[in-house]
């Protein structure tokens, strides 16, 4: 009981430290609320596992980091033994998952130890770090784009996928707010409005540490963006023509993907359309027919894979969508429900883009297309179940609710303090 309420101290404290720092923002309104609907989130997850489902993958991560505190306890200096064993960048010998995922429960296990293995004070934690991150980004986008609070605050903290599947004891608990930190760090430097202090690019070179251990394939576009965005940024800067920032933008893109995937040998561009479509054939295997992508004659070609892009486009925008429910199921349900509020956003910002008159698109704009467009088609074809499919959707998802919502509905920015 002594733990539990210290916990409860500590979380109060934390949260409170932060809102105080935020609190002349324009999105210190939505904080409170926000961070108690991201707990609660994490926790109704939680239960649906432990009570509804009875297995998981958050149980499994649960067993295991429970083992990590209880071996601090116990043995301490094997604990940091093993703390200190974690690999930098990639194992060779890595398969289907397995170090990734030991890799995680290492990461969480201080907030077991904190915590005292109590798994309903752990999601708590975990979903509060999320919130975090995300709310940070909501407020960078609020600064850096005039207009896009609420888009920023509806697409980051209250989108209901984001609040279910990016907190609690889960991979996206680290790996979305890694996402939106690195991003949220380099916005200034894409935008040219302000910088970030050295802090905050610690805690952005964390993050992305974290998304490249724990979930490399987000790591190579999300990085790869970020650089030809920014080398686009400084090309602006000196006067250039809109075609030559962008043939450098592209350029710088290319080459630092093409470096990236020197780093993983599921990303050598001679094994990446393989490693999709094995991929995609094992999940295909796993997954009922009516709670999954089909892509009958998938090859690993350049040409099978162009073929059936639109289709995973549409997939890992829009699946499941609930207008033939074939298997009544709880979570697919409440995705197409989720889904058709997207189709219709979709439908709305085509409308007004085909009304306007002919303009250049923003380059962030034509960066955000590209991330959503690229891991969209890849996390359909990659992991085809629907139920994965919305965990990995949560890596690029709001980004493309926040251009959604951003381009529809513009609204007044009060300008405030702090980023």
């Amino acid at each position: 009981m002594i733990l539990l309420l210290l916990n409860l101290l500590l979380l109060c404290l934390a949260s409170w430290g932060l809102y105080r720092r935020w609190r002349h923002t324009p999105v210190a309104s939505f904080f409170w609320p926000g961070l108690i609907l991201k707990i609660l989130s994490g926790w109704a997850l939680l239960a649906l596992y432990l009570y509804y489902y009875g297995y998981g993958d958050i149980l499994g991560y649960h067993t295991g980091a429970s083992e990590m505190a209880a071996l601090f306890r116990e043995q301490p200096a094997e604990y940091f033994s093993q703390l200190r064993g974690m690999n930098f960048l990639y194992v060779p010998h890595e398969f289907h998952g397995y170090a990734r995922v030991h890799h995680l429960i290492k990461l969480i296990s201080p907030v077991y130890i904190l915590s005292g293995s109590n798994m309903w004070v752990a999601s708590a934690w975990l979903s509060f770090l999320s919130f975090v991150g995300l709310y940070w980004l909501a407020l960078r986008l609020s600064y850096q784009f005039p207009g896009s609070s609420l888009a920023a605050v509806a697409a980051f903290i209250f989108w209901p996928s984001m609040l279910l599947w990016s907190g609690s004891i889960t991979k996206e608990a680290l790996v979305v707010p890694g996402i939106a930190a690195l991003v949220a760090a380099t916005l200034p430097y894409i935008t040219g409005k302000g910088r970030s202090t050295i802090l905050q690019w610690l805690i952005a070179l964390f993050g992305a540490w974290i998304v490249w251990r724990i979930k490399y394939y987000f790591a190579l576009p999300l990085f790869a963006l970020l650089i030809g965005m920014v080398l686009a940024a400084y090309a602006a800067r000196f006067k250039l023509s809109r075609p030559l920032v962008l043939i450098i933008s592209v350029a710088g893109l290319l080459l630092a993907g093409l470096l990236l995937s020197q780093l993983h040998a599921n990303l050598y561009p001679e094994r990446l359309l393989g490693v999709l479509v094995e991929n995609y054939r094992a999940m295909s295997d796993l997954s009922d027919d009516d709670l999954q992508l089909r892509f009958r004659e998938l090859q690993p070609s350049v040409w099978s894979v162009l073929y059936y892009t639109p289709k995973a486009l549409a997939g890992g925008l829009l699946m499941p969508l609930p207008l033939v429910p074939l298997k009544i199921e709880l979570l697919p349900l409440m995705a197409g429900a989720e889904n058709l509020l997207i189709l219709v956003l979709l439908i709305g910002a085509f409308y007004k883009l085909y009304r306007l008159p002919r303009h250049n698109i923003p380059l962030p704009a034509l960066g955000l297309v590209v991330y959503v467009v690229v891991l969209a088609v890849a996390m359909a074809i990659a992991s085809p179940n629907f139920g994965s499919l919305l965990r990995y959707r949560t890596a690029y998802l709001p980004f493309a609710v926040f251009l959604l919502l951003y381009w529809l509905f513009p609204l007044r920015w009060n300008p405030g303090n702090r980023s």
